[in-house]
């Protein structure tokens, strides 16, 4: 189960580091942007991923994985602390009826 504690406050940037993600995932929601980047600052190269249309951001590392980090759009997340445990209360949840589909996408440029 996840607590939620803010991370931007207002602000546009999160500088990555190894020990951001020791607790675990950061999962942001309400972006005001549909387009994410990820930039160098050794150099101006970078990825923007365009994550309109879903809800959250999933930011996360394996221990001892760096220099890598993993940025997903996510449809939903972990339950939080005072959650009902009722799958059909957890956010983000699509129900599909017998032969109902449903289909999302992302996608990222390199620049």
């Amino acid at each position: 189960m996840k607590s939620s504690e803010p991370l931007l406050n207002d602000e546009n940037k999160i500088p990555l580091s190894p020990d951001l993600f020791l607790k675990d995932a950061i999962v942001l929601k309400n972006l005001r942007s549909g387009w994410v980047s990820l930039k160098s600052a050794k150099s101006q190269h970078g990825l923007r991923f365009n994550i309109a249309g879903w809800p959250y951001l999933g930011i996360w590392a394996a221990a001892n994985a760096a220099p890598f980090v993993c940025i997903e759009p996510w449809q939903g997340h972990a339950d939080d602390v005072d959650a009902s445990g009722d799958l059909s209360d957890k956010p983000g949840v699509i129900e599909l009826k017998a032969g109902e589909s449903w289909e999302k996408s992302w996608a990222v440029e390199l620049y």
